[in-house]
C-alpha cells in the first residue's frame, strides 16, 4: 500500500488537532471546575442540571418570599402587641376612675384621648412604602378620614380653637360676633378664623369652618352627608392630624380603607318608640323620605306643606304597639326593603346592633340620609366595602401563608364574631367621662366593650404568631431540600479537581508528544531525497 507524503501529513494534522482539543477541555475543566460547560459536553447531564438550577431557584424564591412575609409579621406583631397595652390602659383606667370625682374623671378623658390618638398613629404605621394594616391599599392611610362634629354656638366660647396636622400647619379658632381675639401664637402655626353668629346652629357652625378652611387653602374640608354639624378635612388623599383641641368638639375616625373606604353604606340606629313623635321622619336617597306612624294626629309629614320633601316618595312605618328600639328597627328594614323591592334600595337589621338598621342601593352605592328631624335617630357612614386584603405569600407551588393582619381584624371588627370598633369604643369611653352627669352602667357597657376588643386585637396577634410558626417551618424545610438538590447538582456538574489537573497534566504531555514526533516526521528536506 502506497502511502502519501499528503496523507501523512494529513494524519499528523488530526492527531495534532484532537490532542488541542482534549487539552482545551482539560484546561477548561479545571478553570471552571465543571465537567459539563455547554450541552454538547454531555446532554442527558445537562438537562438533569437545568433541572436541579430551576428548583434551586424557586427555593431562593420561596425564602425571599418568607422573609419578606417575616418581616411584615414582626413588625405587625409589635404594633399589634402595643395596640393591646393601650386598650389594656384604657380597661384599667375605666375600672380605676369610675368612681372618681369630677375633676378626676376629666384628667381621666384627657388620657383616654391620647390613648385613642396613639392607637390610631399605630393604625396608621408604614413599612417602607406600605401600610402595615391596610391590607391591598396602597394610597390613603387606612384610618384615613379625619372628622369634626361642630358644636351650636351657645356651646362655644370666643377664641376656642382645635389643631389641623403638625406643628408648622394651622390652628381654627371662633368669633363670635366679632368679641373674640386670636388665641395664638399656637406653636408655629397660622390661624384660620372662622366668623359665628349668636345662635348659630352646629350646621350653622359647620358649614362656616368649612368655608373659612377652604379659602385658606391648605386643607380641604366638606361637610359630612349623614350630619351636617360634622365637617371631614382632608389633605389631598391623606388626612391630617386633628388633635389638642380645647373644646368639647368630637374626634372621628370613621374611614377605615383597604380597596376602597367606608362608604357603600349608611347605617341609623333607632331609639324606643316612646321617644318618637308622630310625624318624625329623614329623607333617604334624593327620592324617598321615611317616616313613622303611632297613631298620633300629625300624619304624613310631606302632606303638612314641608317643602323638603315635595316630590319625594313617602315610606310610611308603622310603629304603634312597638315597644323597643329593636321594633322600630325591624319594621324599618322591613318598610324600606318593601318599598325598594331590591331594585332601589335595600335594608337589614345589623347582626351585632338590633336597634341599627343598614341601608344601601342594589348596586351598592351610598343613599343621601340627611335632614333628621326632632328624632332620636344617630346617623353613621361607617360601613366597610372593601375585601379582606390579605397579603398571602407562595412559600411553595400550592401554599401560600398570610403574612399581615387587616385593619378590620385589628381595629374595626366588622363581620367578626364579637367584633368591635376599637375607634369607637375609646371615644365612647372618652365621651362617658367628660359628660357633666356621670353614668355608670354605660361606663361598664363601654368597659365591655373593650374586653371585646382586647380579644379581637389578642386573636389578631394568635393569627400572626402561628402564620410566623408556618413560615418558620417552611423556612427550615426548604433549607434542608436545597442542600440535597445542591449536592445532586454537584455530583452531575462539578469536576473533581484533582483528577481534572492529572488529566490536564496528562493531555499536555500527549500534546506535546504529539508536536515533536510530527516535528521529527517533518524534519527533512529535498537533499534527503537527492542522496
Amino acid at each position: 500500500m502506497r502511502i502519501t507524503s499528503n496523507q501523512i501529513a494529513n494524519l499528523v494534522r488530526r492527531s495534532v488537532s484532537d490532542n488541542a482539543v482534549k487539552l482545551y477541555k482539560a484546561q477548561e475543566t479545571v478553570s471552571t471546575r465543571k465537567l459539563v460547560n455547554r450541552p454538547s459536553d454531555d446532554p442527558l447531564a445537562m438537562g438533569r442540571i437545568l433541572d436541579y438550577r430551576t428548583t434551586v431557584a424557586s427555593i431562593d424564591q420561596y425564602a425571599r418570599n418568607i422573609d419578606q412575609a417575616k418581616m411584615n409579621i414582626e413588625f405587625s406583631e409589635k404594633q399589634v402587641e402595643e395596640v393591646h397595652n393601650q386598650l389594656q390602659l384604657a380597661k384599667n383606667m375605666a375600672i380605676d376612675q369610675s368612681s372618681g370625682d369630677t375633676t378626676t374623671r376629666q384628667q381621666t378623658a384627657e388620657g383616654i384621648q391620647n390613648i385613642y390618638d396613639r392607637v390610631m398613629d399605630m393604625a396608621n404605621t408604614k413599612l417602607g412604602n406600605e401600610y402595615i394594616f391596610a391590607g391591598h391599599q396602597s394610597g390613603p392611610e387606612p384610618v384615613a378620614c379625619a372628622e369634626v362634629t361642630c358644636l351650636p354656638e351657645s356651646e362655644l366660647a370666643s377664641n376656642e380653637y382645635f389643631t389641623i396636622g403638625d406643628s408648622t400647619d394651622c390652628y381654627v379658632w371662633y368669633n363670635i360676633d366679632g368679641t373674640g381675639t386670636d388665641p395664638g401664637p399656637v406653636g408655629g402655626r397660622v390661624g384660620i378664623e372662622v366668623p359665628i353668629a349668636e345662635d348659630d346652629t352646629a350646621s350653622e357652625v359647620a358649614a362656616k369652618t368649612v368655608n373659612a378652611i377652604n379659602t385658606d387653602g391648605n386643607f380641604t374640608s366638606e361637610a359630612t352627608i349623614s350630619d351636617p354639624s360634622r365637617i371631614r378635612i382632608l389633605d389631598g388623599e391623606t388626612s391630617p392630624e386633628i388633635a389638642d383641641n380645647s373644646t368639647e368638639f368630637a374626634m372621628h375616625t370613621v374611614s377605615y380603607e383597604e380597596t376602597a373606604p367606608f362608604t357603600a353604606c349608611s347605617e341609623i340606629s333607632f331609639c324606643a318608640p316612646i321617644d318618637m313623635v308622630d310625624g318624625d321622619y329623614f329623607t333617604l336617597g334624593d327620592d324617598h323620605y321615611v317616616w313613622y306612624d303611632n297613631g298620633g294626629p300629625n300624619g304624613d309629614p310631606g302632606l303638612a306643606g314641608n317643602p323638603g320633601l315635595a316630590g319625594k316618595i313617602a315610606i310610611p312605618v308603622d310603629i304603634s304597639g312597638a315597644t323597643s328600639a329593636d321594633d322600630v328597627a325591624t319594621r324599618t328594614a322591613a318598610e324600606i326593603e318593601a318599598a325598594g323591592g331590591g331594585a332601589v334600595f335595600k335594608s337589614s337589621v345589623t347582626t351585632d346592633d338590633t336597634t341599627r338598621i343598614e341601608i344601601e342601593l342594589s348596586s351598592g352605592a351610598l343613599p343621601e340620609m340627611a335632614k333628621q328631624m326632632d328624632t332620636g335617630f344617630t346617623l353613621h357612614t361607617a360601613k366597610y366595602n372593601g375585601d379582606d386584603g390579605e397579603l398571602n405569600f407562595a412559600v411553595s407551588k400550592t401554599l401560600k401563608i398570610k403574612g399581615n393582619a387587616t385593619g378590620v381584624e385589628v381595629f374595626t371588627g366588622e363581620g367578626l364574631d364579637n367584633g368591635v370598633n376599637v375607634f369607637d369604643t375609646l371615644k365612647a369611653l372618652k365621651d362617658a367621662f367628660a359628660a357633666p352627669t356621670y353614668d355608670p352602667d354605660l361606663v361598664t357597657t363601654i368597659k365591655d366593650d373593650l374586653i371585646k376588643g382586647l380579644n379581637q386585637v389578642e386573636e389578631a396577634a394568635v393569627d400572626l404568631s402561628v402564620a410566623y410558626t408556618r413560615l418558620e417551618s417552611s423556612e427550615n424545610y426548604w433549607g434542608q431540600f436545597k442542600l440535597t438538590v445542591e449536592n445532586m447538582l454537584s455530583e452531575t456538574e462539578d469536576a473533581d479537581l484533582a483528577q481534572a489537573i492529572v488529566e490536564l497534566q496528562h493531555q499536555e504531555t500527549v500534546y506535546e508528544a504529539s508536536l515533536a514526533a510530527s516535528a521529527k516526521l517533518f524534519n527533512q528536506s529535498l537533499l534527503d531525497f537527492l542522496r
